[in-house]
């Protein structure tokens, strides 16, 4: 013990008496040596997955059948993810995370299983990239080697930065461009200098490792330059303004899917199974697959030639659905034919020359989505030249501007806002942006909604006023829906489930005065928001409501409530019917979640059920990442009596979301459950 302590002591006096330029000499040596690892690992990693790539599209393009297998294709892979994913579903947004953060672990399984994803999605058909696969494969073998050196927090958050560096430079064949984004993704208008050696030698090795290997990427060359006159100058602020609102559009279009079909499927393979069909559809209607796969075809034709002038639109259709519905690739490849394909388009509007626009499109539509300008005009230089280059840092600060607070990574922190006009909070997030809004309605009598094929308007908002509120509400035939939402900072809508367990809608019954008392709360700053919705697709409804704000001292949860029972309401149903899988949003049900430990009874009959224990994602705003812990996040119970005990936690300021889903296809099931809280004094308190 006594030499233990001698030695230790000896260690800190040695390093004291060194000199500034020796601790920084070390320093060097020892980042030259974890970085080559890094990059020598993660670029023949890269290598293998480049081949692969080349290997799945040859195989596509012979043949042809093998777009139909894309739905099973999908399913397949979801449900890797939701068996053996664990947090690996939050990809790209889990790597920025862990950087800002220091918090949760990037599992080494997220490399295969992200390979394996994207080569489906590619040999199948799916319109994706390959730089979120790069820069995951990267990050999740340094963090391993990080774990393996036993690094401290600072020198996790570099060594994950030289993973995203490597995979990027790696993929792409930009190691200039792939140093730069390692240090600027994180944040937005922040770079952390502590890793550009690093994050340097992990980029150039792993890039030299590609070559090694074989691998030849390619480059683009611009054929002809304009001079530097003020009608060019005008027209590349307009290209680049389009450029940053185009990028936006694509990130909002991906996100809001996202949301969409994560709240409409509760499974994931049957979410990914419809999404490849919808695909397959795309594809016949438009009568061309040049849109499938990473489409390289289309970036050279945007150089050398002319391309259908929707090609941009159509491309971002088809990768919006694909990673929207669940598939697995990149967005980074799919941008570069956007931003080409768009900039072509633009040439024979403004004049100029079509290579010249598609060059500048490429990396500004880059730059607007992954709010990184700067490695957006270093990549500008690797892959064209130096030729132009006013022009295309002009592009790249303007696109960055005009895309907002938006981007493809809602993980990523606002280090600086875009405009001092805009307030953002500090250490706020792209997915955690609030907007604004001022104003609120009172009540309205005898608004008439219209069908949902039919011209009019469909939906009302209701007044929403913070606390307890008491909606009196009477339709004049069925079909009226209200509908409950919170704010999702993902797009920033309000889309999210209401927290507190309350009820994402409730179906009114027609010529009945529905009394509802529901409790308006406020997330990331905004309160919620109520609607009522015509859900006929033909039919008019006529409604009418008055709201009153309740100040009962009880704290009211939720839920529709007879006349004069306000102070008494206190009651939650125990028995449910799970419909089977294809009655959309009718076979799951959520459980109460309050924070801490719980038992959890339940009685099942008529069939098998899945309890889901769910933590919230950050990326889309959704409850899909496993608990934290050794708790499994689904256990599947059969016909019989279960007792489990569970341990809700909060994620990124939510609590766990505990639901019960019916997995069959055909049958229904009959579940009665009951949860009782394990209170400190080891006693239970009753909750059901």
């Amino acid at each position: 013990m006594q030499k233990s302590n001698s030695k230790t002591l000896k260690t800190i006096l040695f390093i004291r008496n060194l000199n500034m330029s020796t601790i920084l000499g070390l320093s060097f040596l020892k980042w030259i040596v974890i970085s080559t690892i890094v990059g020598s690992l993660i670029g023949s990693a890269a290598a293998f997955f480049l081949k692969s790539l080349d290997i799945a599209t040859t195989l596509r393009n012979d043949n042809p059948w093998l777009l139909f297998l894309l739905p099973i294709g999908g399913a397949f892979v979801s449900f890797l993810y939701s068996k053996y994913g664990k947090n690996s579903t939050k990809g790209n947004n889990l790597i920025i995370d862990k950087i800002n953060t220091s918090e949760d672990h990037i599992p080494l399984r997220m490399a295969p299983l992200v390979f394996l994803g994207t080569f489906i999605t590619h040999l199948f058909g799916g319109s994706a990239g390959r730089e979120g696969t790069g820069v995951q494969i990267g990050s999740s073998i340094a963090e391993a080697i990080g774990n393996l050196l036993k690094l401290d927090k600072v020198d996790t958050k570099i060594i994950l930065m030289c993973g995203i560096s490597s995979g990027f430079g790696s993929v792409f064949g930009t190691p200039l461009a792939g140093t730069i984004f390692g240090l600027e993704v994180a944040a937005l208008g922040t770079m952390n200098y502590a890793g550009l050696i690093p994050c340097f030698i992990s980029a150039f090795v792993g890039n030299l490792m590609t070559e090694i290997w074989g691998i030849h990427h390619t480059h683009y060359s611009i054929l002809d330059v304009p001079d530097i006159t003020y009608g060019v100058i005008l027209k590349v602020v307009i290209a680049a303004i389009l450029f940053g609102l185009i990028s936006k559009l694509f990130s909002e279009l991906t996100h809001k899917l996202k949301e969409v079909f994560t709240s409409g499927f509760e499974n994931t393979s049957i979410k990914s199974f419809i999404g490849g069909f919808i695909i397959i559809a795309f594809t016949y209607i438009i009568g061309t697959r040049d849109y499938l796969g990473l489409s390289i075809p289309l970036i050279g034709d945007s150089f050398t030639g002319h391309v259908n002038p929707f090609a941009f639109m159509l491309k971002i259709v088809f990768t919006s659905f694909t990673l929207g519905t669940g598939f697995q690739g990149g967005e980074v490849t799919p941008l570069f034919v956007i931003g080409s394909t768009f900039g072509n388009t633009l040439s024979s509007i403004l004049n100029i020359s079509p290579s010249f626009l598609a060059a500048l499109g490429l990396i500004g539509v880059f730059a607007g989505a992954t709010n990184a300008p700067i490695t957006s005009f270093v990549l500008g230089l690797e892959m064209f030249g130096s030729t132009g280059m006013e022009f295309m840092f002009m592009t790249c600060a303007i696109s960055y501007l005009f895309s907002g607070h938006s981007g493809i990574y809602t993980s990523q922190k606002i280090g600086i806002s875009k405009s001092r006009l805009i307030k953002v909070p500090e250490e706020s997030t792209l997915a955690y942006y609030r907007k604004k809004k001022s104003g609120e309605k009172k009540s309205k009598d005898n608004q008439v909604l219209a069908g949902q094929f039919k011209f009019g308007i469909s939906s009302i908002e209701l007044p929403s006023i913070g606390g307890l509120n008491i909606y009196k509400i009477k339709c004049s035939r069925k079909g009226i829906r209200l509908v409950h939402r919170s704010f999702n900072p993902d797009g920033c809508t309000w889309s999210a489930n209401p927290i507190k367990g309350q009820l994402k809608y409730v179906q009114l019954k027609n010529d009945i005065e529905e009394i509802h008392a529901i409790n308006i709360t406020e997330s990331y700053g905004q309160k919620d928001k109520l609607f009522l919705v015509n859900t006929n697709l033909f039919g008019s409804i006529e409604v009418s409501y008055t709201v009153q704000k309740h100040h009962d001292k009880h704290n009211y949860e939720y839920n529709n409530i007879g006349k004069d029972e306000y102070d008494d309401y206190a009651n939650e149903a125990k028995q449910v019917t799970l419909q089977n899988q294809f009655k959309l949003m009718k076979s799951s049900v959520e459980l109460p979640n309050p924070k801490g430990e719980n038992i959890y009874k339940i009685s099942v009959k008529g069939g098998k059920v899945r309890l889901n224990h769910n933590s919230f994602n950050p990326d889309g705003c959704t409850w899909s990442a496993p608990p934290i812990g050794d708790q499994e996040q689904h256990i599947d119970l059969y016909e019989g009596e279960h007792t489990i005990k569970l341990s809700i936690e909060e994620h990124f300021g939510r609590k766990d979301k505990i639901t019960l889903v019916n997995t069959n296809l055909k049958n229904n099931v009959d579940i009665n459950y009951s949860v009782n809280k394990i209170s400190d004094d080891c006693s239970l308190e009753n909750l059901s």
